[in-house]
């Protein structure tokens, strides 16, 4: 299976990096082809400049510090998040990366006659979140609602 690996966490020493790399070491070993993003690495810009977001609206073409992670997410069958959940919910810098590469044009299509919008990445069947919270799980689902589990399911 070809798999977008996704980690948002800014010390390479937290728990949370290790369990990014037994997921690495998890698919590998079973012989998925990995593409691995570290964002906070890879000094990923989560920031929409006005003249980014003037884009969405219409075709425009994303701008090209984009283009290696829309191509990961064209080119896998699955896609894996790695990221603490913070505040009730993501690392802003995962935030912005949604906001950024999960685009009109990539992610979905939005129509000109104000109809449905059409998803754009069928070639991914499988999603998986590896979160951690400050909290046991049952005071995160019943008291906080699972906030990870909505934004990634529900939008």
């Amino acid at each position: 299976m070809k798999v977008n690996v996704v980690c948002a966490h800014p010390a390479q020493d937290s728990y949370m990096a290790s369990l990014h790399r037994r997921v690495l070491g998890v698919l590998k070993a079973r012989g998925d082809e990995v593409v691995d993003f570290d964002l906070y690495a890879m000094k990923f810009d989560p920031v929409m400049q006005v003249e980014e977001l003037k884009g969405h609206a219409g075709p425009s073409p994303a701008p090209a510090e984009l283009r290696v992670y829309i191509d990961a997410l064209q080119w896998a069958e699955a896609c894996v998040f790695c990221f603490p959940s913070w505040w009730s919910g993501m690392p802003a810098l995962l935030k912005g990366y949604f906001d950024r590469v999960w685009r009109p044009g990539v992610a979905f299509d939005l129509p000109t006659d104000g109809g449905m919008i059409k998803p754009a990445l069928l070639n991914i069947r499988r999603m998986g979140v590896v979160t951690t919270f400050g909290s046991p799980w049952w005071y995160t689902r019943l008291y906080m609602q699972d906030p990870g589990r909505k934004v990634l399911c529900a939008g």
